[in-house]
């Protein structure tokens, strides 16, 4: 990012209770980041900082856990053949070699199937299968795949060929015939494993089998895998997942697997020192390479042998590859960019959906990955073939279920799978603008997604550069591992100059910079993909997160730049200041309406005037109604630019949730009616007094309740009557939300009718 143009949030600070600031190592700043993070009770917080403090749940919690063991415990006692059916990307690679290792201690006779991406795809195809079953295997064991493979799963049992799923992706409407459907999905709502990724499914059932025959945690010994799996599958880092991931990075640090040596020497990594960004961007797409560009199954090969050879050959021929990764990752990217600068109306939707024929379809996930990095929202990149269909991958943000905003297009679709932050999709590329349309509007829907999120930055704690020593960075790192769930710190320094700047890398597309401030400090950071970026002039606010660069062995702080603002410094003497008139609850007469006056009126039915949408520039500006909120009139005064306001607002009664939703749902009859059901949402929020924002939550509860459905493109608004009238899940969510803000605009109402005016236009 550049200048940012998204509103940095600062935190609210706390008197915090001596009992929760001892739980969080007596560090006053760190119980602030904790609460932060909604962790607010000492013992919550002695088991987020340290997990020998905390309590996980069950393996047998999980449905078919039982059942599971049985099947597979029989077949090992029984010497039956097992195949275990993984997956080609890091958390299949991971649950693969850690269930394979684990049946072979325990006297099992094991073999392991990787599908081939190009060939292949996701998933158990038949033909695959009938292979492996013609080969000897008797009984499948999943990992990382299978709870939607309803078809190949019944072939399977047609043919006495018992199944095991364990897997962690979406539960579809009908579970597959297996013998056992071990998913976390599976849990409730809440549930302290739900979140776990394939890895963590194999970890448990792998535990729970141990214990079978007598024992205990025998997969502990692969919890180096399960750290890998997490972070490269994106897991949301909370409850269990966080706890093992705390656990799986203590074992990778001291970890004696010969493959993952070999790799670590080849991704220049300090072993002792791993964190889960150097997981997240080192050991991850190393193997993922394998899988996106090559044969998975030499990733599972390298993380079972002790073969230190043989280690070193497969550690070489994935460098190859992740190179090769790297190249054609840059170049789709950039594709990508120009596809969206010479569309800029894709970024009118909640989600971004782009397709190319000549994208390679095995790294459309990273991409997807990164360019949701650059725009806060759901990307969705698709492969477009000669056989008229599009294959693809999407990748999510926070409150986004981005699954089931696909699923909710299962009409347009061949197929589709995955979890709540990443997931895979075919369909018919005649039918890409609907689905794009879909989607997006599906997206919205979700309760806990919100659009204008992304135009806010959380900032976790303003430090000046002085602050920023070795030992300071280690009290933050006290809140580590960070990824999805638990975010990185985000940190501001103001009065910041940059001293100098240099560019690096093989591309030179990034920036070295040294920077100051008024402690007389200076610190390195580093700006990545800036070689274009304009540069602050002057003194300015950084945002930034902190690590610590091992380039070249050496251990050096160093800030990541993030976003910067601008300080701008005023001139009080040639500011233009309003002319002010306050005639609030007072009669106005045609003298005080002089001059070139423009009346900005959505209610008050005793002055005529125009709507929001119909404003223009004037010298005296009459506000004859109560504006809903700061960030309309602001729009107001930005629009008019006026040098003289008269405010002439009545009194309003506060606006009740029916009131509001019988005016919205008689005006989306009215659009149905006379303009084919077509309005702009800023004649729309005109038309109801009200925020834009506001709005779109009105248009969502009529929906949940079946009475029209509306698509907001932009500025666009589409609706339709609805086809039933019913509740829809989430409906209370939406209606608490609407019924928030719509207590918002009342109080702002009612400030703006008692506030003095030189206070109220000046902020």
């Amino acid at each position: 990012m550049s200048l940012s143009t998204a509103n940095w949030i600062y935190p609210t600070p706390l008197a915090l209770s001596p009992d929760f600031v001892a739980a969080c190592q007596d560090d006053a700043l760190i119980a602030q980041l904790m609460w932060q993070r909604g962790i607010r009770t000492p013992s919550a917080a002695k088991a987020y900082l340290n997990p020998s403090a905390y309590t996980p749940a069950s393996h047998w919690d999980l449905p078919d856990m039982q059942a599971g063991v049985d099947c597979i415990k029989a077949a090992i006692t029984q010497q039956k053949t097992i195949c275990v059916w993984g997956d080609f990307d890091a958390d299949g690679q991971t649950s693969s070699a850690l269930l394979v290792s684990v049946l072979q201690t325990l006297g099992a006779d094991v073999r392991y199937y990787i599908p081939n991406r190009q060939r292949e795809s996701h998933g158990i195809k038949i033909d695959s299968l009938e292979k492996q079953i013609a080969a000897g295997a008797q009984v499948i064991l999943t990992c990382d795949t299978g709870i939607s493979e309803v078809d190949a799963i019944a072939y399977a049992r047609a043919v006495n060929v018992d199944v095991v799923v364990t897997d962690h992706h979406t539960i579809p409407d009908q579970l597959p015939p297996a013998n056992a459907n071990i998913n976390p999905q599976r849990l409730p709502v809440g549930h302290p494993a739900r979140t776990l990724p394939g890895v963590g499914a194999a970890y448990l059932f792998a535990n729970a089998l141990g214990e079978a025959f007598g024992i205990d945690a025998v997969a502990d010994p692969h919890l180096d895998l399960v750290a890998i799996g997490i972070v490269a599958d994106v897991a949301a880092q909370t409850g269990d997942c966080r706890y093992l991931l705390q656990l799986g990075l203590n074992a990778l640090r001291t970890t004696q697997r010969t493959g993952l040596h070999a790799l670590l020497a080849k991704a220049e990594l300090k072993q002792n020192a791993l964190t889960a960004t150097d997981i997240g961007f080192g050991i991850g797409p190393r193997l993922n390479a394998l899988g996106r560009l090559g044969d998975a199954t030499y990733a599972v090969q390298l993380l079972i042998t002790e073969n230190e050879t043989l280690a070193k050959q497969l550690a070489d021929q994935i460098e190859q590859l992740n190179q090769q990764r790297k190249h054609i990752t840059e170049q789709i990217y950039n594709s990508a960019r120009r596809q969206i600068d010479a569309n800029p109306h894709v970024l009118t939707r909640n989600v971004l959906v782009l397709a190319h024929d000549k994208w390679e379809s095995g790294v459309t996930g990273l991409v997807a990955s990164r360019l949701v990095g650059d725009y806060q929202r759901p990307v969705i990149l698709l492969v477009s073939g000669k056989d008229g269909l599009s294959r693809g991958s999407a990748r999510s943000v926070a409150g986004c279920n981005i699954t089931e905003a696909i699923r909710s297009c299962a009409d347009l679709l061949l197929g589709f799978g995955g979890h709540p932050m990443a997931a895979g999709l075919s369909l018919k590329t005649a039918d890409l603008p609907t689905f794009a349309q879909q989607v997006s509007y599906a997206a919205a829907q979700q309760p806990d997604f919100d659009a204008s999120a992304a135009a806010e930055i959380q900032i976790d704690a303003i430090t000046p550069l002085n602050a920023l020593t070795p030992a300071f960075y280690q009290r933050l790192q006290q809140l580590a591992p960070f990824g999805a769930g638990n975010r990185p710190i985000q940190l501001v320094s103001e009065d910041v100059q940059l001293v100098s700047h240099t560019l690096m890398g093989r591309q030179k597309q990034h920036r070295r910079l040294t920077l100051t401030d008024g402690t007389q400090a200076e610190v390195n950071a580093v700006w990545w993909r800036s070689h274009d970026a304009a540069l602050p002039e002057g003194a300015f606010s950084l945002h930034y997160t902190l690590g610590i660069n091992t380039y070249r062995g050496n251990d050096n702080l160093q800030l990541t730049w993030q976003s910067f603002q601008a300080v701008n410094v005023v001139d009080t003497e040639s500011v233009t200041r309003y002319a002010l008139h306050d005639y609030r609850q007072q009669p106005l007469t045609d003298a005080h309406l002089a001059g070139d006056s423009l009346i900005w009126n959505e209610g008050n039915p005793a002055l005529k005037g125009v709507k929001r949408d119909a404003l223009q520039r004037c010298q005296h500006l009459v506000i004859a109604d109560c504006p809903p909120s700061l960030a309309v009139l602001q729009h107001v005064l930005d629009t008019t630019h006026p040098t003289q306001i008269t405010v002439a607002a009545p009194a309003k009664a506060p606006v009740t949730l029916t009131r509001y939703l019988e005016r919205l749902g008689g005006l989306l009859k009215t659009v149905i009616a006379k303009f084919d059901g077509e309005i702009t949402l800023q004649k729309l929020a005109s038309l109801m007094n009200s925020d834009p924002q506001t709005v779109q939550l009105g248009l969502q509860l009529l929906e949940h309740h079946g009475l029209f459905t509306s698509i907001v493109l932009g500025e666009m608004v589409t609706t339709r009557l609805g086809a039933t009238k019913r509740l829809r899940p989430g409906t209370a969510a939406v209606r608490s939300r609407l019924n928030t803000r719509l207590n918002e605009e009342n109080a702002f109402r009612k400030y703006f009718m008692t506030a003095d005016l030189e206070q109220l236009f000046s902020e």
